[in-house]
């Protein structure tokens, strides 16, 4: 080596050995998080697993008015739609309509339901 001229080593420098890390720590951090956004974004839920049938039904069906305002399934499976024009109840192949009769003090007080418990 000529005198006066200075040996620059990786070495001399550990500042510059530590830029290298930082960089190479970074780039595998970013490179990790990026691998892991893509896998959890490109993994299916576990809702989206399952394939809904969905159908509709009409007055044509048996429904009895099709202005529905409410809609609930109880325990046994029965569908219940209530509407201006009764109650109706759907066992999965026909309709029974529930409507209010004045001379049964049993029946509906209105046809016109709202909400069903």
């Amino acid at each position: 080596m000529a005198p006066g001229r200075l040996n620059y080593q990786w070495k001399t420098f550990p500042a510059i050995n530590l830029m290298i890390d930082l960089k190479q720590k970074l780039i595998i951090l970013y490179l990790s998080a990026f691998l892991c956004a893509f896998f959890i974004c490109n993994t299916p839920a576990s809702g989206q697993g399952r394939n809904v049938k969905f159908s509709s039904l009409t007055v044509d069906e048996g429904l009895s008015q099709s202005d529905v305002k409410f809609i609930i399934k109880d325990k046994k499976g029965y569908m219940w739609f209530a509407t201006d024009d009764g109650l109706n109840k759907y066992d999965g192949y026909s309709f029974t309509i529930y409507r209010h009769e004045p001379d049964n003090k049993h029946s509906l007080p209105s046809n016109n339901i709202t909400i069903v418990f």
